[in-house]
């Protein structure tokens, strides 16, 4: 039972494998395509198209491209450019296309489910090939939503009842063909094998007639599959050899991938375990060097059952054991439940007993809920019809003798049935019970969680409010004692000065020394008051802005033990006072620390923007620290810090004992 259980692990496997291998197959031709060349030549035929209608068609080929390298930013632009040249109905019908396909590709599903209708919509007016083509594989895109809502049964529909009558209407081989295949597929992946056969041979009938070599290997190796999976190798080796004329000359490309795995798997088969191997090992090689890693210690995994079956155990352990160490093939966890099943299969064919438990009781426990209750309900079918042959058994051999012991027979064999049909209701409602249990416990507990979490984010905002008010009141109060010094205590200082002067001079003292000390005394102290005053509130800033406030802030800290040096670059003089009287405040704290504590030569200040991103950089040359040890002490950095979060900034301070220390701020000053 175990084992049949562990058979649609490895099928799911297999999917997963095909359908790695199929995604590298549909993005090559006859080679690898090289994307950007063909870019650079979409690119130079634009520039000399000669009507708005053939650069539409050209900027969607381009499109296309770049999606399918995942520039979006140039898919984006590509886009808005079709727009706005798109003047008739077909050019807006494949404007409209080009935004469907964007939101499919950037995981906007309802809004593509929406474009892809109003696309097909739009192209339903034009009768011709090419709109057929389009509405064809509009359709193929749209169920294909369906299919990663794991909805198989809807995307089948779509292409059944949709894009096949479309495709067949433009005479497209190729697409029709690609769509049968589609369709093979999602028989295959259900386990209908013989639909599946139906339509992959459907497919290659038909891609026979076109011109499109991917999809008539990538169909050859699909029906080969269903051939190996129904046990018929002949069949299977016929559409292998098919496959292999085409790729003979390219040995490299991905598909050889799953070819080896194909033709492996056919002579494991067959039973020929050593050449399943060879050709399994030529796979693996060729996985590496294409850097597949998953598909390559897929491949290392059949090729561990392959050995088994050849009984070569030890070797097989080994290769089993390099596949458990794969993060890449581990990442699934039917992956996981495959390798933990196997590694106590192979110990026990080692006859390595308490390994062999060791794994086993470890699948059990990792096994989830519902592979449990399946697996009662198969033991107890199992046990129902062990019952029933036995009965079976004994009424066969009790008929030979007397009819009397066929009537006992009976009647046990309806007391069975309903004792059986007893025990599988009783442990139909268990399960049911344990597992509306465990959904009632694990709802409370998300509940719980989401609580929490709503708790943590509204007491960091909490924070960052205080902090915020704070921080507002501080420089309001900044402002006024600036304005305070300035026009009060500075004016009655000016007037004294200018009073003692004037006496000076009227009464011909100018060369009393004491007198003339406390003038200069009284020039110094207004000096001094002037240089409080800019501190708490500089005039620069308010007058000339954040660059001209930082280089005068670093002039006016310039001593001959420490040199200050300020650059700027792409600073927008725009930007809100707030958040410039914010930045001053954060470079001036900064400064102030690496003058109080670090002993440095020379101080570097950057400033730089680059469009919504403001980068800050304070760099010194002195003794730094260790950032445990300071951890909790003074209030320089915990200033900083929380002037840092003030302005939703990110925070990177690199101290290196005896070498300096480096600060690194970021802020976003989009919406600011």
């Amino acid at each position: 039972m175990i084992k049949f259980l562990l058979g649609r692990y490895v099928w799911l496997g297999i999917v997963v494998f095909v359908c790695l291998c199929i995604c590298q197959l549909k993005i090559q031709a006859q080679g690898p395509i090289d994307i950007k060349h063909d870019l650079d030549s979409l690119l130079s035929v634009i520039k000399t198209a000669k009507n708005d209608s053939l650069r539409t068609e050209l900027k969607f080929k381009a499109f296309t491209l770049l999606m399918r390298s995942n520039d979006t930013t140039k898919a984006k632009s590509y886009l808005n450019d079709s727009k706005s040249l798109a003047k008739s109905p077909y050019e807006k019908a494949l404007s409209q296309y080009m935004q469907a396909i964007y939101y499919h590709h950037t995981n906007h599903e309802p809004l593509a489910k929406e474009a892809y209708l109003k696309a097909e919509k739009m192209y339903s007016s034009f009768k011709h090939k090419r709109a057929y083509q389009m509405r064809a594989t509009i359709w193929q895109n749209y169920g294909l939503i369906a299919q990663e809502e794991d909805n198989e049964a809807g995307y089948l529909k779509v292409l059944l009842e949709k894009a096949v009558p479309m495709a067949q209407l433009s005479g497209d081989k190729g697409l029709l063909g690609s769509f049968y295949r589609s369709i093979g597929l999602v028989f295959r992946n259900s386990k209908e094998l013989p639909k599946a056969e139906t339509y992959f041979l459907k497919a290659i009938h038909t891609l026979e007639k076109s011109d499109d070599i991917p999809e008539l290997v990538s169909a050859y190796l699909q029906a080969a599959d269903v051939y190996i999976l129904t046990e018929k190798p002949v069949k299977a080796k016929a559409l292998l050899d098919k496959a292999y004329k085409f790729l003979k000359a390219s040995p490299s490309s991905s598909y050889m991938i799953s070819y080896y795995h194909s033709l492996g798997n056919y002579y494991k088969i067959t039973k020929n375990y050593s050449q399943a191997v060879v050709e399994l090992d030529h796979g693996i090689v060729l996985a590496k060097k294409l850097g597949k890693r998953y598909e390559e210690y897929w491949l290392m995994y059949k090729k561990y059952l392959a050995l088994k079956a050849g009984k070569a155990y030890a070797l097989a352990k080994k290769i089993l054991l390099k596949v458990k160490e794969s993060e890449e093939f581990n990442q699934f966890a039917k992956n996981r439940l495959l390798v933990i099943f196997e590694m106590g299969e192979i110990n026990n064919l080692l006859n390595n007993l308490r390994e062999a438990y060791k794994w086993k009781d470890l699948y059990a426990d990792m096994n989830d809920s519902l592979n449990t209750s399946r697996l009662k309900k198969e033991l107890h079918v199992l046990e129902i019809k062990y019952q029933r042959a036995e009965q079976q058994r004994q009424i066969v051999h009790l008929e030979a003798q007397k009819q009397k012991a066929l009537l006992t027979a009976k009647t046990a064999k309806i007391n069975a049935w309903l004792f059986a049909s007893l025990s599988l209701l009783l442990a139909l409602s268990i399960i049911f019970s344990i597992s509306y249990y465990r959904n009632r416990k694990n709802l409370a507990e998300q509940k719980q969680l989401v609580y929490m979490e709503k708790l943590n984010v509204l007491e960091q905002q909490q924070k960052l409010d205080l902090a915020q008010a704070m921080l507002v009141g501080e420089e309001r109060e900044r402002k006024r004692v600036a304005a305070d010094l300035h026009d009060g205590l500075g004016g009655m200082l000016s007037g004294i000065k200018m009073r003692f002067s004037n006496w000076m001079e009227e009464h011909h003292k100018s060369d009393d020394g004491f007198l003339s000390t406390l003038v200069r005394q009284l020039d110094t102290a207004l000096t001094d008051l002037r240089q409080i005053a800019r501190n708490l509130m500089p005039e620069t800033l308010l007058k000339l802005g954040i660059s001209e406030a930082l280089a005068d802030l670093c002039d006016s800290l310039n001593t001959e033990k420490t040199a200050i040096e300020f650059q700027a670059i792409g600073l927008d003089k725009n930007l809100p006072m707030a958040f410039q009287l914010g930045i001053y405040r954060i470079v001036q704290e900064a400064i102030a620390n690496a003058l109080k504590h670090a002993d440095a030569k020379h101080i570097l200040v950057q400033c730089s923007q680059n469009q919504n991103i403001f980068l800050v950089t304070v760099e010194d040359d002195g003794r730094g620290f260790d950032v445990n040890v300071q951890k909790g002490k003074g209030l320089g950095l915990t200033n900083l810090k929380n002037r840092v979060e003030a302005l939703k900034g990110a925070l990177d301070i690199q101290p290196s004992p005896n070498k300096g220390t480096t600060i690194n701020i970021e802020f976003n000053v989009e919406g600011k």
